[in-house]
């Protein structure tokens, strides 16, 4: 589980760079996969940031949330969802 909170600075850290505002013309398509229900607020932060940055849901961005419950064989069935789904982050 250590290799969430790297995880989650490195989507912190991507969102930080993607462009803000007016000048985002793509719907930016972001997936999230936690293992427990402990890590869903760390993603709602993660909206909100994003919010104050200019990103709109819907319309600049779209979140796609995948929680595996602390079931581990549901935690590997959801990672390879998110990575068919191809998300820009």
């Amino acid at each position: 589980m250590k290799a969430l909170p790297a995880a989650l600075g490195l989507c912190f850290a991507l969102a930080l760079a993607l462009p803000r505002g007016a000048e985002a013309q793509k719907v930016y398509r972001i997936g999230a996969l936690v293992a427990d229900d402990q890590f869903a607020p760390s993603f709602e932060g993660f909206k909100r940031r994003m919010s104050d940055l200019g990103y709109v849901e819907g319309k600049t961005v779209r979140y796609t949330f995948f929680n595996a419950g602390g079931d581990v064989d549901k935690l590997k069935e959801l990672a390879q969802e998110v990575v068919r789904e191809r998300p820009d982050l």
